[in-house]
């Protein structure tokens, strides 16, 4: 399979998973406005790939080096947004350094072991119990690298700004004409971590044969509707610990420490 990619990793016990069948971690508040456990991505979870996942199915390791590449794409995106430099919209006062979470991205990686471009109805940790997520999926024919594939795929969810307006941004509603939830995800003020999971399987179209390549990024917090995505201000001017040295725009590292991942500013 090649030494970038695994078929298997060292999973614990699947009792281990029972923490995440608690329906406490997964209430959630449906369309009547009564609270209902939804179920969680990792309850009885036993370490294998689901069902629909074909023979030649691979994990994509997540090693130090593509970690680190996501958490630059997602960086440069909030950096470039927090500068106000992305046009037409007004600079954040207090954008975050995200960080790698390793809980999300095992989460990710046990959705994206489904085959299936679907979001779980639950993801959430004890540490950040609204987490959300975002899904992107592309085929490829010809041998592509690893690297290339996660810049195209994450930068599909960034051009959702080009649909996304301030008002949104200031005021977030799932009830727009446009699909824009993947940048909003990712420029979210109060998400200071993410983890991610990727899955490689091979889907025979007509007479070919494509590498699909379906890739899982959790975030700590969803976008809350009604609520900012990020507050407005001069760059950076509400971090307390100074800005990042790599990403003037944001807050350093330091800063995650008084960043709650929860629906309402504190």
């Amino acid at each position: 399979a090649g030494a970038d990619y695994i078929d298997a990793v060292e999973w614990a016990e699947p009792s281990a998973y029972d923490v995440y069948c608690r329906p406490d971690l997964c209430l959630r508040y449906n369309r009547a406005g009564l609270l209902e456990a939804k179920r969680h991505v990792a309850c009885g979870f036993n370490g294998s790939f689901a069902g629909a996942c074909p023979p030649g199915r691979m994990i994509q390791k997540i090693d130090a080096q593509l970690r680190a590449y996501i958490l630059h794409l997602h960086n440069e995106v909030r950096d470039r947004l927090a500068r106000g430099d992305e046009a037409g919209f007004a600079a954040a006062s207090r954008m975050p350094t995200v960080t790698w979470d390793d809980e999300l991205a095992n989460l990710a990686e046990i959705n994206v072991r489904s085959c299936r471009f679907e979001h779980d109805e639950c993801r959430s940790t004890y540490q950040y119990l609204h987490a959300g997520q975002n899904l992107a999926v592309g085929s490829y024919y010809l041998e592509t690298d690893i690297f290339e594939i996660i810049h195209n795929l994450t930068g599909l969810w960034h051009r959702e700004y080009l649909d996304t307006t301030q008002e949104v941004l200031d005021k977030y509603t799932t009830d727009y004409n446009a699909t824009i939830g993947h940048y909003t995800q990712m420029v979210s003020d109060r998400t200071t971590a993410i983890g991610c999971g990727v899955v490689i399987y091979p889907k025979k179209m007509e007479d070919f044969v494509f590498k699909m390549v379906l890739y899982a990024c959790n975030y700590a917090i969803t976008s809350i509707v009604h609520q900012p995505i990020y507050r407005k201000g001069e760059p950076a001017s509400r971090c307390r610990t100074g800005t990042n040295p790599d990403y003037a725009g944001l807050c350093s590292w330091e800063e995650n420490q008084f960043i709650k991942a929860v629906p309402a500013y504190v």
